[in-house]
């Protein structure tokens, strides 16, 4: 928050919208770990406990699914990034 004349402004620029080469390959890497977890999670769900394995796989299967979404977005922004001149971030 900044305070002006009494006014007061939030910041508009969220961690989640500030990219920077290494923060994009930093959180690459969280989601491919994240992923793996989640499939590691998928194989033993199958093996410990059949029942209810469905509702649990479909709602792991989903997790997966937005954060390979999230993923090519990543990538898209590193793209975006490559083409910006050096020391100007999004």
């Amino acid at each position: 928050m900044v305070a002006i004349d009494g006014s007061k402004f939030k910041a508009v620029n969220s961690r989640d919208k500030n990219y920077t080469a290494a923060r994009i390959v930093k959180r690459q890497q969280q989601i491919e770990k994240s992923v793996q977890r989640y499939l590691d999670a998928i194989e033993t769900a199958g093996r410990t406990s059949p029942i209810g394995f469905d509702v649990k796989t479909v709602r792991l299967y989903e997790k997966i699914a937005s954060l390979r979404q999230k993923m090519r977005e990543l990538a898209l922004v590193k793209k975006q990034l490559q083409k910006q001149p050096e020391g100007s971030s999004r």
